[in-house]
């Protein structure tokens, strides 16, 4: 569960506490939980700046788990472009780069909506889909507002820091040190409360 594995990263024990496969994402200071959910298939939480909501953000942190299997995380990709294609007239999604970390498959992809009907603004995306060994790992950073410098280069330093890791793997190890956020603990009740 997505959830478990982000409460895992924020333990106060941190590497005592992962077991087995983890996600890390550590939340940048200054966002909240705004919107979990949890069913079968997926496992998905939303982070918005402390003082905006999910229905009206600037800027917007979604961390899904998709427990259907192995993905390729470009086919993954590919069909988020076609969904935004779908959403959006002139929506663009293209591949920044990929690899291996941390002995995981990933992709970074950049998406561009010129017009959001929902918001009324343009819309960006960076995204880092990561393939884990039984779930793809979805990470987006998404802000209304042109492609911009200043906000691309705060997605990549986020999506830096995103990383899967496995605790029975050497080739795939978990951070000896973990410190959790100042705002962890609010955090937390936020992702309890929304169960």
């Amino acid at each position: 569960m997505l959830a478990v594995a982000m409460l895992l990263l924020w333990a106060p024990a941190a590497n005592a506490a992962l077991k087995n496969e983890n996600l890390l994402a550590p939340i940048p200071q200054g966002f909240k939980a705004g919107y979990t959910t949890h069913n079968s298939k997926e496992d998905t939480a939303e982070f918005v700046p402390a003082a905006e909501t999910v229905n009206n953000w600037s800027r917007m942190i979604t961390i899904s788990m998709f427990n259907a299997g192995t993905l390729e995380p470009d086919l993954f990709a590919g069909r988020l472009v076609q969904e935004w294609a779908g959403a959006c007239s002139g929506s663009s999604g293209q591949k920044v780069k990929s690899g291996l970390e941390n002995g995981y498959q990933y992709s970074l992809w950049l998406f561009g909506c010129p017009f959001n009907s929902l918001t009324g603004k343009p819309q960006t995306m960076l995204l880092k889909a990561i393939s884990g060994t039984n779930s793809l790992y979805s990470v987006q950073f998404a802000y209304n507002a042109n492609d911009t410098e200043a906000l691309d280069a705060q997605a990549l330093d986020f999506l830096k820091t995103v990383s899967v890791c496995d605790t029975r793997i050497k080739a795939r190890p978990c951070p000896k040190d973990i410190s959790p956020p100042k705002n962890a603990a609010d955090i937390n009740r936020q992702i309890q409360q929304s169960k």
